[in-house]
């Protein structure tokens, strides 16, 4: 369960029948070599431009960002084992995510210390006791309570995270479709209670295709959101390349030529 306190946002009052949805692909390669040199992974450096971007976002519409949001993030709990073999099986983790923090390369450093600190706790529970953990609440209690949540008053907290970052890994290779190329996948998600914002990705092939779903009467227009996401990449990878070229050059031991005695 999450123990962090999501900061009040606008985007996380209650949530209508309405949607808005924009998409973009990034390069992979850009987000696979900035983690690398950074000694953390791809996921790191996507919760750090998503918390790039969304600070860009917020800035823009005069939102506080004093305060690290609350990232809720899907994990699959799959053990190999299951009959269904489609089903899903997904477990939720939380961790704060730094859009308070204006250095790139913090932001990714601190996005991937939080998400590895959440799955440490997660991924020493053992997978049997979490889906049996759901069948503690009875289906109709938890409609109840989905429907109480919803119809609290807006100054009320509607969900204990602010957005959700869902990263899924997809097929290396382009797939065709009687002959024809698919050009990417663009996942298009839903909104949790009180969560106005979803930011689910995938990577396919050499680039790493987003989908964002709003409810529009919280986000606004989220068009400039791609450009948000593109800015945030380009920032941090121009901060790695700044980063490695003030480092000092390897110094090189210079060979001898061995006299004979």
């Amino acid at each position: 369960l999450p123990v962090l306190w999501a900061p009040k946002t606008p985007f996380n009052s209650r949530v209508s029948a309405q949607r808005t949805f924009v998409f973009a692909d990034l390069p992979l390669a850009q987000f696979r070599d900035t983690g690398k040199a950074l000694g953390g992974t791809i996921n790191d450096v996507v919760l750090g431009v998503c918390a790039g971007a969304l600070r860009r976002y917020m800035l823009e519409r005069g939102i506080p960002v004093d305060d690290a949001l609350v990232v809720c993030v899907p994990v699959s709990i799959r053990t190999g084992t299951e009959k269904q073999r489609w089903a899903n099986y997904v477990h939720m983790i939380f961790a704060p995510l730094p859009t308070d923090l204006v250095d790139p390369i913090a932001r990714v450093r601190a996005a991937g210390a939080a998400v590895k600190a959440a799955k440490g706790s997660f991924d020493a529970m053992p997978v049997g006791l979490i889906r049996e953990a759901a069948q503690f609440i009875p289906s109709a209690l938890f409609t109840t309570m989905t429907r109480l949540m919803v119809k609290l008053p807006d100054a009320v907290s509607k969900g204990p995270w602010n957005v959700v970052v869902s990263n899924v890994r997809g097929p290396s290779r382009a797939a065709y479709m009687d002959g024809v190329r698919v050009k990417g996948y663009w996942p298009a998600s839903f909104l949790s209670v009180g969560g106005g914002i979803n930011i689910t990705l995938q990577s396919y092939a050499d680039r790493i295709c987003f989908g964002v779903m709003g409810a529009p009467e919280q986000v606004g227009d989220l068009r400039p959101f791609i450009g948000h996401l593109e800015a945030a990449l380009a920032e941090v990878v121009a901060a790695v390349e700044a980063s490695a070229s003030e480092q000092p050059a390897p110094r090189t031991r210079r060979a001898t030529a061995s006299r004979p005695d």
